[in-house]
């Protein structure tokens, strides 16, 4: 529990939080998804597997909305952090226009979750 009370203060590292909760989770996801293309899932699906799947998918939608909160508050640590020179406060930027972005495409996703592609 400390751990997760620590990564939304954003307490942990900027390099640990981007790398390791935000992009290797994110690929963890997508390759989850693939490889239920793959086997062929989405083809005949039964309603406990559609309801498996739409379970799936709010949780990775609730899961994106955690990591930005916390990665926007370890870019905000970051880029206020004293001891850090200003050459490297870009990283803390950077991050900060990723996690607009995400918003921004998380805002996407919802609305195509509850209103479909059409």
């Amino acid at each position: 529990m400390d751990f997760i009370k620590a990564l939304w203060r954003g307490k942990k590292s900027l390099a640990f939080t981007f790398w390791r909760m935000y992009v290797m989770m994110h690929l963890a996801f997508t390759a989850f998804y693939m490889l239920l293309d793959m086997l062929g899932v989405y083809n005949e699906i039964t309603d406990v597997e559609y309801f498996l799947l739409q379970v799936f998918e709010v949780a990775t939608f609730i899961y994106t909305m955690f990591i930005l909160v916390c990665l926007g508050r370890c870019a905000a640590n970051y880029t206020n952090n004293e001891e850090i020179n200003d050459t490297q406060t870009g990283w803390g930027r950077l991050v900060v226009i990723l996690v607009a972005f995400g918003w921004i495409n998380l805002l996407f996703q919802f609305a195509t979750m509850v209103w479909g592609y059409n």
